[in-house]
């Protein structure tokens, strides 16, 4: 709620929640590649499956959301999932615009969801740095084709 307010108050740059979204998000996806907690992962799979076949933007994004959260989670650290769910909640409704926006959706979709795909099977294989790498990857790639940055 805090982040969301910042950013909404502009006291934080939605480039500096970024910068901060990859560096958390990368300790995140590294975490979950060395623990490996089943549930969260089952979740995220599960999640993934129903992203291949969200065709509207709101209910991608939530799933989405859920996703990453579901990853954060895998890694076993509270607290860096609380700030995954902080900083996802921040970013939510840019986002979602962004997507409405979008003027090839299905490209877009496929995209992010092969990322997705990748990132889960790095963190299933154990493989932290390439959890890690495809994890930063993902992000800003999906910022630069949903926000043009």
């Amino acid at each position: 709620r805090i982040l969301r307010l910042q950013l909404a108050l502009s006291l934080v740059s939605f480039s500096d929640l970024t910068e901060t979204r990859v560096a958390l998000e990368r300790a995140t996806s590294a975490a979950a590649a060395r623990q490996r907690r089943p549930e969260p992962l089952v979740r995220a799979q599960k999640v993934l499956d129903r992203m291949s076949d969200a065709s509207d933007q709101d209910t991608f994004n939530e799933l989405d959301t859920d996703f990453h959260i579901a990853l954060a989670e895998a890694g076993g650290n509270g607290l860096m999932s609380d700030l995954t769910v902080a900083i996802r909640e921040a970013v939510h409704s840019p986002i979602k615009s962004a997507e409405l926006a979008v003027s090839d959706w299905p490209g877009t979709r496929r995209q992010l969801v092969d990322d997705h795909v990748a990132m889960l099977q790095a963190v299933k294989a154990g493989d932290a740095e390439r959890a890690a790498r495809l994890t930063e990857k993902h992000i800003r790639s999906a910022y630069a084709t949903l926000l043009h940055e």
